[in-house]
């Protein structure tokens, strides 16, 4: 299996002054995002919205002017406006909230409002931001309806937390990687955010963002008892995740926390790694410049059908080698750590029931793969009860098998009657 590279940077948090008033409401931008649910159900983000801060960011474009106008004291404001593809109407039909975090570093929540209330004319709905976890911010959103199926989202923030109130350049520094590109490990898609650690509270922080990769629920708990660590000066310091589902395809925000970190602890000597000794590993150095390493899937084309007699049809439509085992039923499964000597062949297909299956229909009784050496593995995911003319899509086979993977495998898939086997190159 190939190996991935990928390039992080990693800098030093900046400061941008635009003026006296106005720069230390830009010190900290505050991520902000829209979430299905109110503001205490932790749903699943529907639409990133631009930082919030003295930048007056508008769709990602700084648009504040090069030095304050008017009284200087005037309250400082940190705003955005994002244009986001859902119209007002389907905003407000079911429940949906906005959520303001305290940094990109730290997702605490410091602000919300969940969407309802009168609106302002047939396509404005003006909503105030409530403060959370006593962070003294506060605010106002608009929502805008462009009658093009957009809505543009317009967020103020006032205040006097962190970058709000405090001077230029104040604050601890922090580290960050550069977010927009992934790790892959156990089934997840991770694409860390920021990493910070405080010395005086010798804890260190993991934000990311994971995308599941299976068909069933996750929770980043999987990633507890050494899944997840930082690796420093030949010691191993466990990383503990926050209690967070993961839909299947779907992404969130995570946290990962680690405590007690010894005295001299230096980031740039340290490495964030998931997955234990033995395991498909993913690494990241934490020093500037740094190379994340992992083994990442592997999607080959596949486009074979095969007939077990008159019983069942087999159609493959994907196929891909994946670093992790697998585990549940054929339209729902997990993915979970696997050792680097182990990989898993994934197929996909839609099995037709055919005109002799007998009434009360027909067990799949599973699948196998055989390797180029005659080594045979079963597939771990349990098959339904198929029943004449039945159509199942999206039936997923996982076939454990050695690493590495490449060369010619036969895929043989049981019914009850019969079998029918069909083989595949791996490249």
């Amino acid at each position: 299996m190939l190996t991935r590279i990928l390039v992080f940077t990693l800098t030093a948090a900046s400061t941008v002054a635009i003026g006296p008033t106005a720069a230390a409401v830009a010190d900290d931008p505050h991520p902000a995002r829209i979430q299905a649910g109110a503001c205490t159900g932790g749903g699943v983000t529907v639409a990133e919205l631009a930082d919030v801060s003295g930048l007056y960011l508008v769709d990602g474009t700084p648009s504040a002017g090069p030095s304050p106008v008017g009284l200087e004291s005037a309250v400082p404001l940190a705003a955005s406006v994002t244009t986001i593809p859902v119209a007002l109407a389907d905003l407000v039909a079911a429940d949906h909230s906005l959520l303001v975090e305290r940094s990109a570093i730290d997702p605490t929540i410091v602000a919300c409002a969940d969407i309802g209330g009168r609106t302002l004319g047939d396509l404005d709905l003006p909503i105030g931001l409530g403060v959370l976890d006593g962070s003294g911010l506060s605010g106002v959103a608009s929502f805008h309806d462009a009658g093009d199926g957009t809505t543009k989202v317009t967020v103020y923030l006032v205040g006097d937390e962190g970058g709000m109130a405090a001077a230029p350049g104040a604050g601890p520094a922090s580290a960050t990687a550069t977010p927009g590109s992934s790790l892959y490990y156990a089934g997840l898609d991770i694409t860390v955010e920021g990493v910070t650690y405080d010395e005086d509270a010798a804890t260190l922080t993991v934000n990311a963002t994971f995308h599941n990769t299976a068909t069933a629920p996750v929770d980043l708990n999987l990633l507890s008892g050494g899944q997840a660590s930082i690796w420093w000066d030949q010691t191993v310091l466990d990383l503990s995740p926050a209690n967070a589902p993961v839909p299947a395809g779907a992404t969130v925000r995570g946290t990962l926390m680690g405590t007690s970190i010894p005295a001299g602890f230096v980031m740039d000597d340290a490495v964030l790694t998931f997955g234990r000794p033995g395991d498909h590993q993913a690494t990241l150095p934490l020093a500037a410049g740094s190379v994340a390493t992992f083994d990442p899937p592997l999607q080959f084309d596949v486009a074979k059908t095969v007939r077990a007699k008159k019983y069942a049809t087999f159609e493959i439509t994907s196929a891909q080698v994946v670093p992790a085992r697998c585990s549940g039923n054929s339209d729902e499964f997990v993915l979970e750590a696997a050792p680097s000597n182990e990989a898993t062949i994934l197929l996909t297909a839609t099995v037709t029931g055919g005109r002799d299956i007998g009434v009360g229909g027909m067990s799949l009784a599973g699948a196998f793969a055989t390797d180029p050496s005659g080594v045979s593995g079963a597939s771990d995911l349990l098959v339904p009860v198929l029943g004449v003319r039945d159509v199942v899509r999206d039936m997923h086979y996982c076939f454990p098998v050695a690493a590495p993977v490449q060369g010619a495998y036969k895929i043989t898939f049981l019914t009850d009657p019969a079998k029918a086997a069909v083989s595949i190159d791996v490249p």
